[in-house]
C-alpha cells in the first residue's frame, strides 16, 4: 500500500494517493467510508445475573437506551488501517473477534446505574466472524490487482509514469467499477484515446514495477498470517 502512495505521488493523482493513505492509516470520522468497509455482526454483551455468568449474549439495539439505538446497530464501520484489520483474527482467536463500539464502556456503566438490565453488564461488543474481516482484506487486495491491470491497459505506450488522469481513472474503476474514456494530446496535437490494445508492448515500466510490488507485499503478508494460523492450529469457522 505504501508503494501505491508513491505511485499516486509520481503520477500526480491525489485521489490514488489519498485512497492508499486512508487504507493504510485508517479513515477519519469525517472521511466518507467505502461500502466494502461496512460489515454486519451481532451486538452482544458479557455480564452476570443472580443466575450466573453471561457470555456473548446477543442483544438488539432496541435493548439499548434511546440515545444509543441509532448510533449502535449491527452495522460496523471498519475505519482502522487495513493492517490492523488483517491482524485482528489471529490476535483474538478463530471463533470470533470482539470489537467494541465507541463509548461502549460508558454505555455499560450508564445501563448498570439506571438498572436497564437485571444484572450487571461487564462489556458490550460486536461478535465478528474472522471470515468477514478476511473478506475486507481480500477485497482491497483484489482492487489493487484491478488497479494495476487498468493502469497497464490505459496508459500511453512508452510512458515512464502513468499520467494523473490514468491513475485517477484506474482507482475509480477499481473502487466503483465505472470506467471513463481518457484522451491524450500527442506532441503534434493529435488526440489519442486510451484503451486496451492487442499486441501492446508488454515490457515492464517503472510504475508497473511499483504497482506489482504492492501486490507482492500483500501476498507475502497474507501468506505469513496463514502460515502462523496453521502452526497455531487456528481455523476459521
Amino acid at each position: 500500500m505504501r508503494k501505491a502512495i508513491a505511485l499516486g505521488g509520481q503520477s500526480g493523482s491525489a485521489e490514488l494517493r489519498d485512497w492508499a493513505r486512508r487504507e493504510l492509516q485508517g479513515y477519519a470520522p469525517e472521511d466518507e467510508l467505502p461500502e466494502y468497509r461496512k460489515i454486519v455482526a451481532p451486538l452482544t454483551l458479557d455480564g452476570m445475573t443472580i443466575h450466573g455468568i453471561i457470555k456473548g449474549q446477543q442483544i438488539s439495539s432496541m435493548n439499548l437506551p434511546d440515545f444509543a439505538q441509532d448510533r449502535i446497530t449491527d452495522e460496523i464501520e471498519l475505519r482502522m488501517g487495513i493492517g490492523q484489520i488483517e491482524k485482528l483474527a489471529p490476535v483474538q482467536g478463530a471463533d470470533h473477534v470482539k470489537l467494541q463500539p465507541q463509548g461502549a464502556a460508558d454505555l455499560a456503566a450508564f445501563m448498570n446505574q439506571t438498572g436497564a438490565v437485571k444484572g450487571h453488564i461487564e462489556r458490550i461488543y460486536w461478535s465478528v466472524a474472522p471470515v468477514a474481516l478476511a473478506g475486507v482484506v481480500d477485497h482491497v487486495r483484489t482492487m489493487l490487482t484491478v488497479l494495476v491491470a487498468e493502469i497497464r491497459a490505459t496508459a500511453p505506450t512508452g510512458a515512464a509514469t502513468p499520467p494523473a488522469e490514468v491513475a485517477t481513472n484506474a482507482i475509480h474503476f477499481a473502487v466503483t467499477g465505472t470506467r471513463n474514456k481518457i484522451n491524450f494530446t500527442a506532441p503534434q496535437g493529435t488526440v489519442v484515446t486510451s484503451h486496451p490494445q492487442a499486441g501492446e508492448d508488454d515490457s515492464p515500466k517503472p510504475w508497473l514495477r511499483i504497482a506489482g510490488a504492492v501486490l507482492v507485499g500483500l501476498v507475502t503478508i497474507a501468506a505469513g498470517v496463514f502460515a502462523l494460523m496453521q502452526v497455531q492450529g487456528w481455523k476459521f469457522k
